[in-house]
């Protein structure tokens, strides 16, 4: 018989292959649900020392009514939707994957921002409608000497700058949290990074003080025609001020993996402007991060419930020596 019940209360990836092949090997009975709302996690997820959730919001709420719970863990880097305070609180731990898709988030903002600059959306679409005219691109500016500004300077921030470098690009990055690199990287304040930059990457976690950090008057002490990526959070930015920008032409492009509210509701004014370039939370994966992010996400639950440290750990206080 099974020592302990774990709950995956949501999960769009179409397989649980790996995380099915964790908790059996761990002995442990396991449930797939589909789970959008706290009070169907409250209602269906009694009972489980562990959940593992994508979407579904698991609060201070939940994390009250759930009597033996052990670990909650996410698919993923942030954990925007757990309520760590409240887990805390309770012994329960919290857990993510931060490292499973360094390398795929930081080649997927240059690879925004290549495209951005280089016009090769605009190009594509006009050639597949028929065309045949590089203008269609409108101004491209030389990548090599140009600045680039991180707004966060975590792992994949660190491994955006090294690929930036790579083209010969500049790069200066803004993180309170950091006070020293021995990178080729200027760390700055971010009014300093904001003025001085021809191409803003966003790393930064969506907190209360990140929250629309890019509204407009962050956009106005921007160059203009400046580039904008965004791989982190789609609440960092003020959506009706960047289209703003863009449409007036202050920022010469924008191109974002995430959006305030996803997929994008009818009206956002960013679907369908020139000049963006939208593609669906996607920076996260490829054929091997994926696996790699689901086998630790199981991992750690397994870890918490058999008593042993997991590998990541946001509350380690919680845990037991």
């Amino acid at each position: 018989m099974s020592e302990a019940r774990v709950i995956i209360s949501d999960c769009d990836h179409g397989t649980v292959a790996a995380e099915q092949e964790v908790f059996e090997q761990a002995g442990l009975e396991w449930e797939l649900l589909d789970c959008h709302s706290e009070d169907e996690v409250i209602a269906r997820c009694a009972g489980a020392a562990g959940i593992l959730s994508q979407y579904a919001p698991i609060k201070k709420k939940a994390v009250a009514a759930l009597s033996g719970l052990k670990v909650l863990s996410r698919y993923g880097v942030g954990v925007d939707n757990l309520d760590v305070a409240a887990a805390t609180a309770a012994g329960v731990a919290v857990c993510n994957v931060p490292d499973y898709c360094q390398d795929e988030v930081s080649t997927h903002a240059m690879a925004l921002l290549l495209d951005l600059v280089r016009g090769v959306s605009a190009m594509h679409a006009d050639t597949a409608a028929g065309g045949w005219d590089f203008r269609v691109a409108g101004s491209v500016p030389r990548t090599a000497g140009r600045t680039l500004g991180l707004i966060g300077f975590g792992a994949i921030a660190r491994m955006t700058a090294r690929k930036a470098l790579g083209f010969g690009i500049k790069v200066l990055a803004f993180d309170p949290y950091v006070k020293e690199t021995e990178m080729d990287v200027e760390l700055t304040g971010l009014d300093d990074l904001l003025a001085a930059s021809d191409f803003i990457s966003l790393h930064a976690p969506l907190t209360d003080q990140t929250n629309k950090m890019i509204d407009a008057e962050a956009l106005a002490k921007m160059k203009d025609g400046v580039y904008l990526v965004n791989t982190s959070r789609g609440a960092l930015v003020d959506e009706a001020a960047l289209a703003e920008a863009v449409r007036g032409g202050k920022v010469a492009g924008a191109g974002l993996d995430v959006l305030t509210n996803e997929p994008p509701e009818q009206g956002n004014p960013l679907v369908g402007l020139k000049n963006v370039v939208l593609t669906p939370h996607s920076s996260f994966f490829s054929d091997d991060s994926f696996v790699e992010l689901k086998r630790k996400a199981a991992l750690n639950m397994v870890e918490i419930i058999k008593g042993r440290r997991p590998s990541y750990c946001l509350n380690p206080d919680v845990l037991k020596d």
